[in-house]
């Protein structure tokens, strides 16, 4: 009888260090998977918030790449019709340092098979209609003008079919900037981003050409620079919107000291998506004759009929709110230590005028004739500033800052996780084949020194355990 009770006991106690170290590695795989990036949409136009649902409803993507891609779409057809204008003296004109145009510079950075693609292709499917119906619309127009010509009179002019919606994202740079002066601007929409860069700098150095693209970001009144044969190409306001996706082992390449210190990368609002297992759908969950037909119909008949010119001012409320959004953003970085805020400093300067180019497509999906931002706006664009900000700090701290034996340590961990958080050594060495044994051994070093693994060593290496501590 006492012998059944201590078997009893023993059996309980075992299934007791069971479920202990079960929730020990949901707890270090949570820490290792979640971001803590998250976005709030809540305040948004029921436009803009609808086609997000859509484009969620028909994809299974997160709900920040929907927000991205939803924002691109429409930066990508309203261009140039609406700013924010320079603030003038001379005329008493209130506006910003510079003019703004709501160009967007964004990266998606999400791990391979995350929707990336088929993301940017649902919800930048009315661009592609509206690109088709210019195209046609301009074929058609050539004949009618050579009428109009020899008859003398002139045909109206019309801003939608004035507009360039894609621009190509298999070409040399050399061969954008051709594109640009002809076409005047359009949308970079590539779910390949660093195969997009590595193509773009063909001949011409990747410093050279990520400086020059950095001149560009703000639309330049005048741009010039001479070409290989000797001519000039002249870009005039040129409006370029990117919106790329790449991985997480892509964008650990792109974020190096260099690229981050130079400019170019901190012009890009970078987004990371929480990591998802779940099973995508076989086939399309959506109905047809589902109430998303008429989303995308309300979406394509708003961006067709946003194209009268606007300049944007700010109500008081709303310089008050940009204020404070500004200034609380400068505090949180302060308070950041020293190695992440002198790299997270040159985004943190982007991030304040990008609150304002996310307002005005905002406060245009909410109302089409009103001219004045309202707080409303402001923090809209705040929102999604602050999942740049929170995304931009943790891609910074994992793959700058981070040391080569903390970020080594990570597949350590999540292997040892991934066998319900014990491993036998030989099992380890055979499932890490990237590493040799003295590689292992400083990483398991590393991990038992900072308390994330427990040694359960025996007199026999091959029997020693590695568990989660």
């Amino acid at each position: 009888m006492a012998k059944n009770k201590n078997a009893k006991k023993t059996a309980d106690q075992e299934e007791d260090k069971d479920e202990v170290l079960k929730q020990k590695v949901a707890t270090v795989e949570d820490q290792l998977d979640n971001t803590g990036v998250t976005i709030d949409t809540r305040g948004f136009p029921s436009l803009i918030k609808d086609y997000i649902e859509c484009v969620q409803a028909q994809t299974g993507c997160d709900e920040i790449s929907a927000t991205v891609n939803v924002l691109s779409l429409i930066s990508s057809v309203v261009q140039k019709s609406v700013c924010i204008p320079k603030n003038d003296l001379s005329t008493n004109k209130e506006g910003y340092f510079q003019k703004l145009y709501p160009n967007l510079w964004m990266i998606e950075v999400n791990k391979s098979g995350g929707f990336k693609t088929t993301a940017q292709r649902i919800a930048h499917a009315q661009a592609y209609v509206i690109q088709e119906i210019i195209t046609s619309h301009n074929k058609s127009k050539t004949a009618a003008d050579a009428v109009d010509n020899f008859e003398g009179t002139q045909r109206q002019k019309d801003g939608l079919y004035e507009k360039n919606i894609f621009l190509p994202t298999r070409t040399t740079f050399p061969a954008l900037l051709d594109v640009l002066s002809k076409k005047k601007g359009g949308l970079i929409l590539s779910s390949e981003f660093g195969t997009w860069l590595q193509q773009l700098t063909g001949g011409i150095s990747s410093t050279s050409m990520r400086s020059t693209m950095a001149d560009l970001y703000d639309a330049p009144r005048l741009f010039e620079t001479a070409t290989k044969t000797g001519g000039v190409i002249t870009l005039e306001e040129p409006f370029i919107s990117i919106c790329g996706a790449t991985t997480h082992s892509q964008i650990a390449k792109l974020l190096n000291e260099e690229d981050v210190l130079s400019g170019f990368l901190p012009r890009f609002l970078l987004f990371l998506p929480p990591v998802k297992d779940d099973i995508p759908n076989a086939l399309p969950s959506v109905n047809v004759n589902s109430k998303y037909s008429r989303i995308e119909s309300d979406m394509l008949k708003f961006l067709t009929s946003i194209h009268d010119r606007k300049e944007f001012l700010l109500s008081n409320d709303a310089k008050i709110a940009f204020n404070d959004v500004h200034k609380m953003m400068y505090d949180r970085v302060r308070g950041e230590t020293k190695q992440i805020k002198d790299y997270i400093e040159p985004f943190l300067r982007r991030w304040s005028p990008y609150i304002l180019k996310i307002a005005m497509l905002l406060h245009l999906a909410e109302d089409q004739k009103s001219t004045i931002l309202d707080r409303k706006d402001i923090e809209g664009g705040g929102y999604v500033v602050e999942c740049a900000y929170t995304s931009t700090k943790w891609l910074l701290t994992n793959f700058i800052l981070e040391s080569e034996v903390a970020k080594r340590s990570k597949v350590i961990l999540r292997y040892i996780a991934k066998e319900n958080g014990s491993c036998l050594r030989p099992k380890l060495l055979q499932g890490n084949k990237n590493f040799n044994a003295d590689e292992i051994d400083k990483i398991i070093k590393y991990l038992e020194e900072t308390g994330q693994i427990i040694i359960v060593a025996d007199t026999l290496k091959t029997k020693t355990v590695y568990q989660i501590a």
